[in-house]
């Protein structure tokens, strides 16, 4: 996307023409700044902190997201500890939106596992191999298919309380049909890609130990904050009606 300067701006000022996701970018684009492997290992630190850490993380990713908004692109922030409080009290809001929703959907999600569970006892009565498999293949499925829905559903909550930072606003549902309605084709494309991706990010991981395994979970959950980021300035570029910032802190 395109700015004049890189001065901080209204994101109403930042065009958004032609803006296009780069999928792989989301696992990469940490390694734009020339801080990126040390941000990576501080993120990764932070991580590992019960509750907090993850909570705290949110609120550096909608920083980075914010940022490069009003910035029209350019480098994203480094991670700092002064600014720990800043993201631990930014990144609530899409924590608390995001249990919320969660909790909505546990409903669904308790018919899904019972109706699972029904099929294979209902497959465990009959020796055929083939209704076995066929319910396992079922099984995968359903269970990529309750992931998309849920990731339809919560990724616009999310990006409206990790942006705009006020939990009451968040539940605008004028706003999540808007957004669904227009990036839904890339919303499953990054879900597909992030899910085809994080395996083989986990497995390198897993070639240097549990540390390595503890930065592939980091560097997974950074990619899925950037994509969310991608996702809103293509929603913007296709006529969305942009979140209301608070004022720079």
């Amino acid at each position: 996307y395109e700015s004049v300067n890189m001065q901080p701006k209204p994101q109403e000022t930042v065009s958004y023409k032609n803006f296009q996701i780069g999928y792989l970018r989301n696992f990469s684009f940490l390694f734009e700044s020339s801080n990126g492997i040390v941000n990576l290992l501080l993120c990764t630190a932070i991580q590992i902190i019960p509750v907090i850490g993850p909570i705290v993380l949110l609120g550096y990713q909608y920083e980075i997201s914010e940022t490069l908004i009003r910035q029209g692109g350019g480098v994203y922030p480094d991670f700092s500890f002064d600014r720990f409080s800043y993201y631990l009290s930014r990144g609530v809001w899409p924590f608390l939106v995001a249990l919320v929703v969660g909790l909505l959907m546990v409903p669904i999600s308790l018919l899904l596992v019972f109706g699972l569970m029904f099929s294979f006892a209902a497959a465990g009565t009959n020796s055929s191999p083939a209704i076995g498999v066929t319910v396992i293949i079922a099984m995968i499925l359903v269970s990529l298919g309750a992931g998309l829905v849920l990731n339809l559903i919560l990724i616009p909550f999310s990006i409206r309380a990790g942006l705009g930072q006020d939990f009451g606003k968040s539940f605008n549902f004028g706003f999540v049909r808007q957004f669904i309605g227009l990036v839904w084709m890339e919303l499953i494309l990054g879900f597909l890609v992030i899910a085809l991706v994080a395996p083989i990010v986990l497995l390198a991981g897993l070639l240097v130990f549990i540390v390595g395994y503890i930065v592939a979970i980091t560097l997974i959950g950074m990619a899925v904050g950037f994509h969310n980021h991608q996702l809103y300035c293509l929603y913007l570029s296709r006529g969305g009606m942009p979140i209301p910032f608070k004022a720079v802190n």
